[in-house]
């Protein structure tokens, strides 16, 4: 039979664990680890122009069309103050000749992966500022079927930038909108580059030396400039926007440049993952 004594040390017992538990739950309610994440991807379509004197003197032009991912997420470090990001893109071109009697076809592939410092609340409210430093890989194959000895000139190259970014964090009406520029500057790397009059027939029988140099403004010039609004509509992004790149190589006597012009739509969304920073719920640091 339990007596009184008994009973009340039990309740007691019970209400204690109770109390710790509702503590335990709160406190990790409270000081969970969390990273925001923004993937988006994207499909491209403007204006493309080429020159390549490896395959000609005369500079093309026409229409390109693309697809690309972001993917953008705090870093696990230190989530308040630095994002990573990761891009992958693909494109095609399609280009005639100023005659419009010839054409050229190019399919290019590319990956960046950045790390940035971010800033809050830079001159004005809403306004954030980031920057850093990146690595990126680029191959373009060119294919001119009207040519007579060299018909494919291969580009490759690989980059580290220096990397920055604009957010205004603003709305139209109740819709939270972002306003976004970036900017990415490769400043050094390495180029694939065969000589002015070396065949493809050649390297491939077994000339392969001098084919990569170093690469830096010296020989070579490349930006990237991205214009986004991100509508937010829920956990939902709908992206409108502008990108522009250009490449430029001249070295080994061949001189090229790529330039495109692209007005860009997408569709992603946001989400939080675990990091290693404890963060409150309240203090959740957004992607921008």
């Amino acid at each position: 039979m339990i007596t009184n004594h008994l009973r009340r040390n039990i309740c007691a017992v019970l209400a204690a664990f109770a109390v710790t538990m509702a503590a335990v739950a709160q406190t990790d309610a409270d000081t969970c680890w969390y990273r925001p994440v923004a993937s988006v991807f994207m499909a491209g379509v403007g204006h493309t122009s080429s020159h390549d004197s490896y395959l000609s003197s005369v500079s093309y032009s026409g229409l390109n069309v693309g697809l690309a991912y972001e993917h953008l997420q705090a870093a696990g470090f230190a989530p308040r103050r630095w994002t990573r990001q990761l891009s992958l893109s693909a494109t095609f071109h399609n280009q005639r000749n100023p005659a419009a009697n010839h054409k050229s076809y190019c399919v290019g592939l590319g990956a960046e992966w950045n790390m940035m410092h971010r800033w809050r609340d830079v001159f004005a409210p809403g306004l954030n500022f980031f920057a850093g430093a990146g690595t990126g890989i680029d191959g373009m194959v060119e294919y001119r079927p009207s040519n007579v000895n060299n018909v494919v000139s291969v580009h490759m190259r690989w980059d580290i930038s220096a990397v920055a970014m604009a957010v205004y964090n603003t709305r139209i009406r109740r819709t939270p909108v972002s306003l976004r520029y970036q900017v990415t500057l490769p400043v050094i790397g390495v180029l694939y580059s065969p000589q002015y009059d070396e065949s493809y027939y050649e390297m491939y029988v077994g000339n392969r030396s001098g084919l990569a140099h170093f690469a830096s403004w010296g020989c070579r010039f490349d930006i990237s400039n991205a214009v986004y609004a991100d509508f937010r509509l829920g956990s939902t992004i709908l992206r409108l926007g502008y990108r522009n790149r250009v490449y430029s190589s001249f070295l080994q006597n061949i001189n090229s440049r790529l330039t495109v012009h692209s007005l860009v739509i997408g569709v992603g969304g946001e989400l939080l993952t675990l990091g290693r920073e404890s963060v409150t719920k309240s203090s959740v640091p957004a992607i921008y």
